[in-house]
Parts: C-alpha cells; structure tokens; sequence
C-alpha cells in the first residue's frame, strides 16, 4: 500500500481519526479501521485508473503492484519510487471523496438516512467538501503528469474536475 492512515492531513483530514494506535480507544479504533477498509478499497482502484487508463504509460497497474510487493531493500526503480511518492497526496484525497461522499457518520435505517442528534448542531452538507478534494486531487494529478519528466499520461477523462451543481 502507498497511502497510510498519516497521510489524510489538510482537506483530507477526517475527523476523529488518530494516527497513533490506542487499542483502548474503541471509537478511534473503528474510525482507523473505517479508514483502513476504504485504503483497501480504494487505493487500487485510483492505481489501476492512473496506471491503466492509457496505452502510452510506461508502467502498467500490474508493475506497480508487484513493485509496490517487493521487500523494500528489492526496490531499486528510481523514477517509479518517485511516482510512488508523488501519489501519497492525491490518493489520500481520492479515498477521502469516497470516504465522505459515503458519509460513514449517517447511518441507515427503515426509514431512510438518518444523523444523531446533538445539541446546538446542525447538518453540513458534505458535498461542497468532496468537490475540493475531488477538484485537488485533479490539480495534484495535473500537476504530475505536467511534470516534463513523466511519462505516464492518464486518461483525462478519468480525472476532471466537478463542481457542486454536478453540471
């Protein structure tokens, strides 16, 4: 895996996560676990859309992956340990979208979605937040493949921007 639960920080950052591991703290704990499921889930989706998504890239999904399985003193591509590196933050943002556009706090019952209700507290609407983290994502990912030593171009198509009306 390249992202790890440290690396959800500014707009990515989910609240009530602790990257530090207190086995004590069961609600901390579920939210790691949460955040874990959607690593998982998620992180080789955005690698096989980066990687796969157009013939002319010089590293398929499948090269990644087994890079990504070697032990880390075995890994000596230079130029595919800067990928690497360079898609922590944008495949944080990414899992992040899914992560609130699932809202994880709402919870489902019979009679639809449904939030807790606490005192003096009202509803944000998560919408406008997964359109920043999905439109830096696209900036961080434009700005990779802008870099004129790169030689992965991922599809555009995958990688727009959205706005908050969805038009």
């Amino acid at each position: 895996m390249i992202v790890a639960i440290s690396d959800f920080k500014n707009e990515a950052a989910i609240p009530g996560l602790i990257v530090e591991d207190l086995s004590t703290d069961l609600i901390g704990q579920s939210i790691r676990d949460n955040v874990q499921d959607f690593i998982d889930k998620y992180e080789p989706k955005f690698l096989k859309m980066f990687f796969d998504s157009n013939e002319e890239t010089e590293y398929t999904y499948a090269d990644v992956v087994a890079y990504l399985a070697l032990e880390e003193s075995e890994r000596n591509d230079d130029v595919l340990d800067s990928y690497i590196e360079s898609l922590e933050e944008p495949i944080s943002y990414y899992i992040a979208f899914y992560y609130f556009r699932n809202d994880i706090s709402s919870r489902s019952v019979s009679g639809g979605e449904t939030t807790s209700n606490s005192a003096n507290s009202k509803k944000a609407d998560a919408n406008n937040r997964i359109v920043l983290l999905w439109n830096q994502m696209v900036s961080l990912i434009t700005d990779i493949v802008n870099d004129k030593e790169w030689y992965i171009i991922p599809d555009v198509e995958i990688f727009k921007r959205i706005n908050p009306l969805n038009i």
